[in-house]
């Protein structure tokens, strides 16, 4: 999940490199674009933050170390 939302941040980045680079006229279809990435990257952005809840509301971190406190014993 979280590997999505990182996948739009790059994408935008070199979006804006590019965008720097091109003409005038074809920056207005390089802005629609990054907009558009936004929206798709905030809505990946929310399912993450409703996944990071219930990790902490299920107690995965307590869960996890004890997984690795009985992995170490054996």
């Amino acid at each position: 999940m979280l590997g999505g939302v990182r996948d739009y941040d790059v994408m935008r980045d070199a979006l804006l490199a590019y965008r720097a680079t091109r003409p005038d006229t074809e920056r207005q279809a390089i802005n629609r674009m990054i907009s558009q990435l936004r929206i798709e990257r905030d809505a990946r952005r929310a399912d993450l933050l409703v996944f990071f809840k219930r990790l902490d509301d299920e107690r995965f971190d307590v869960r996890f170390r004890g997984f690795l406190a009985e992995s170490s014993i054996g």
